[in-house]
């Protein structure tokens, strides 16, 4: 997974039961990346963060006119050549 070779949590880790914010951030960034650029349904994204659809989708909602203000989507995009809007 991209997110852990950027410095961020590996896989087990984003699909873990942690709370903590930074790791949210990070579950965060991977859906809308996810979704936004790979057009993954949210059923394949929750599967990679241990999170059913209905989770996804929260996340994704709370992301939705923020992207910029999440530094670590910045940080999945970078190597895309990708803005977040």
């Amino acid at each position: 997974m991209r997110a852990a070779s950027l410095g961020g949590p590996d896989r087990e880790t984003l699909a873990g039961d942690s709370r903590q914010a930074d790791l949210n951030h990070w579950r965060q960034a991977v859906a809308y990346v996810g979704r936004r650029f790979y057009r993954f349904s949210v059923l394949e994204i929750g599967r990679v963060l241990g999170r059913d659809p209905t989770s996804v989708s929260h996340m994704l909602r709370r992301v939705h006119n923020k992207e910029e203000m999440i530094p670590e989507i910045a940080r999945l995009l970078a190597p895309l050549g990708a803005a977040a809007t």
